[in-house]
């Protein structure tokens, strides 16, 4: 693949489209899963309305909460695991394959309208492109860090959000339910932090042996959690454990940098709630060396 005359343009992987072009390179997502999606919702055709974000949020006491047993509770896993396999390539189904996910292990009747509205929303936007533009050899990792505070009105878990770059270009994002209920804002950043430190150490040692050298930095807009792990050791805060440590311990050899950005150009924000149409043009606008393209 490239630009040669003996090269080819265009090829598939794992029902991925990589495009080859003189701006850049496209990547985009298998849109035949999404449209399986669709057709096992029984939402193909004219069948259902379509929307403009693949979940909303709800209150717990909202809907029924009776079990799905039998063929349904099968049904609503299989679609789940579908989604969670799509958002792989999709930054904008991230927290909402994520909710659903969680719902695996005793999914409820009220939890069907919430894998139905991936449905829709897929109807409305069945392709995402991620467009790669040209750029000088990156010297630099990126990771995005941030957290929803007790987010889940259920469980009153945090949610950890995060995205990598290198350079300009994105290569992953997530959306975790953090593990333990976190205490206070700062501990939930904390928790989302450590999560964007293990993801980057990851890539940072991918480009190492790609003989691509790079700094790593983490960027968060939480004032508090920064100063944290900043600091040496757990001083006065009562909660942390041996991970906020480690990352701690990488900020104090050099390993990882932290600085403070706000929350409006906080790109990980976009993956603490249910995406929205504003989202894609906030974060990754057409002039940018990456580009997210929903249509």
């Amino acid at each position: 693949m490239g630009p040669g005359h003996d090269e080819v343009r265009e090829l598939s992987f794992l029902g991925r489209s990589i495009r080859w072009t003189e701006e850049g390179i496209v990547w985009s997502g298998d849109t035949k899963q999404a449209q399986q999606l669709v057709t096992r919702a029984g939402l193909d055709g004219d069948k259902g309305r379509k929307v403009d974000t693949p979940g909303v949020k709800v209150d717990a006491d909202q809907g029924s909460g009776v079990l799905l047993e039998g063929e349904a509770a099968t049904d609503f896993r299989s679609l789940t695991a579908l989604a969670n396999y799509i958002c792989q390539d999709r930054v904008d189904l991230s927290f909402a394959a994520k909710e659903t996910s969680q719902r695996m292990a005793r999914p409820e009747e009220r939890d069907v309208l919430a894998i139905k509205r991936i449905a829709r929303y897929l109807r409305q936007y069945p392709t995402c492109s991620y467009f790669y533009r040209w750029q000088e050899t990156p010297t630099q990792v990126t990771v995005y860090t941030d957290s929803d505070w007790g987010g889940c009105a259920r469980t009153r878990r945090s949610t950890s959000g995060g995205c990598v770059f290198l350079g300009s270009h994105l290569l992953c994002h997530w959306a975790r339910t953090q593990q333990a209920i976190a205490l206070s804002s700062c501990e939930a950043e904390l928790n989302a932090m450590n999560k964007g430190s293990t993801e980057g150490i990851g890539i940072l040692h991918m480009c190492e042996q790609c003989g691509l050298p790079a700094d790593l930095v983490l960027r968060t807009d939480a004032s508090a959690a920064r100063g944290v792990v900043e600091r040496v050791w757990a001083g006065k805060v009562k909660h942390l454990s041996v991970k906020q440590l480690w990352t701690q311990d990488l900020v104090s050899r050099g390993i990882l940098k932290v600085q403070k950005v706000l929350r409006e150009v906080n790109v990980a924000d976009s993956l603490t709630h249910h995406w929205t149409s504003a989202e894609g043009a906030k974060f990754f606008p057409s002039r940018m060396l990456c580009s997210v393209s929903i249509r």
